[in-house]
């Protein structure tokens, strides 16, 4: 008579096959950490889960340590590079059969990590392909033909494109500062849009997703985009892409320059808006789980060499629970 309980040997979950489902758990729940919408649930039920056995605790440490390695990898490789600059490939240790999936597992984790990074928190390869990228907290200058100078701010990726015989700037990602000097003219692409300026012109550009905005400071800047051609002048500012809008507003230029200054300046700014500006600058991320909390308006002045003190101050002028977690990650409830 057969046992219907009975499992023939080899037909079970093993231990690699138990650990392997452990590292893909311990994985999903820090994409879910750093998805934007993580909420403080989630941290509890995060810390329950890493504290189920030791094996869980160990999965968790081990997807951490390829996050870290892919984090390191991002930021080495995505050092402002000069035009045409190689990249060597990502080269992982693998550790022994019973490791990180099975080490060439742990490859294929950073690889996908390098590709898709969760919240933004290192650069991706595309950006890293650029041929400038600059890195969490990075800034660099540099100057193009006719002495045209432009300043890249952190987290941007931007392409040199020639255009007859002379070099036009692609912005890619993130946010680029140029200065036109007279008698001289330069262009500028972004999100299927286009930016002109000629003599004494001095204008901002930033790219966050499908939206761009671009800033003149000074001078006098155009902005085609589909059909439309705007004109700017200085403290104002055009929108456009996420569809085919394109809107007006003045800009505050001294609260837009404040990053060339080592500086960020928040007036009457929601605090949800105030993390995810810092979370730019900031190596991990911040994650805002109280609505009411990011409901809260904030008047500060903040120096980009000062970010690790800004969790420790959002606890202590607005009361927020702060719960630490693995590769930098901050929930504030």
């Amino acid at each position: 008579m057969s046992n219907k309980n009975h499992i023939s040997p080899g037909t079970g979950p093993t231990l690699e096959t138990e650990r392997e489902l452990l590292l893909e758990q311990a994985q999903n729940w820090l994409v879910r950490l750093t998805s934007g919408s993580a909420t403080t649930d989630d941290a509890r039920e995060y810390k329950r889960w890493c504290a189920q056995s030791a094996a869980h605790a160990d999965a968790m440490s081990e997807v951490s340590r390829v996050w870290e390695v892919a984090r390191q990898a991002g930021k080495s490789f995505g050092a402002v590079r000069q035009p045409a600059a190689r990249i060597a490939p990502l080269g992982i240790a693998r550790p022994g059969r019973r490791a990180f999936m099975g080490g060439a597992l742990a490859a294929g984790a950073a690889a996908w990590l390098l590709v898709r990074p969760p919240g933004n928190m290192w650069p991706s390869l595309s950006d890293i392909a650029a041929d400038y990228h600059t890195g969490t907290g990075e800034q660099h200058e540099f100057i193009l033909n006719e002495q045209i100078q432009v300043a890249l701010n952190t987290q941007t990726a931007a392409n040199i494109l020639p255009v007859d015989g002379r070099s036009a700037l692609e912005v890619k990602s993130g946010e680029a500062q140029v200065d036109v000097p007279e008698k001289a003219s330069f262009v500028v692409h972004a999100g299927g849009g286009q930016v002109a300026a000629q003599s004494a012109a001095r204008f901002n550009v930033r790219v966050d997703g499908r939206q761009v905005c671009v800033t003149c400071l000074s001078g006098k800047v155009d902005v085609s985009y589909g059909a439309r051609v705007l004109v700017a002048t200085a403290a104002q500012q055009i929108t456009y892409g996420q569809g085919a809008a394109v809107s007006t507003a003045a800009a505050d230029i001294s609260k837009l320059n404040a990053w060339r200054k080592g500086m960020l300046v928040f007036d009457n700014t929601s605090l949800a808006s105030v993390v995810d500006e810092i979370n730019r600058y900031r190596p991990g991320k911040i994650i805002l789980t109280n609505d009411d909390l990011g409901r809260r308006r904030v008047q500060a002045q903040v120096r980009l060499d000062q970010l690790a003190d800004v969790v420790g101050l959002i606890q202590a002028s607005y009361g927020a629970k702060v719960t630490m977690l693995p590769a930098g990650i901050v929930v504030l409830s």
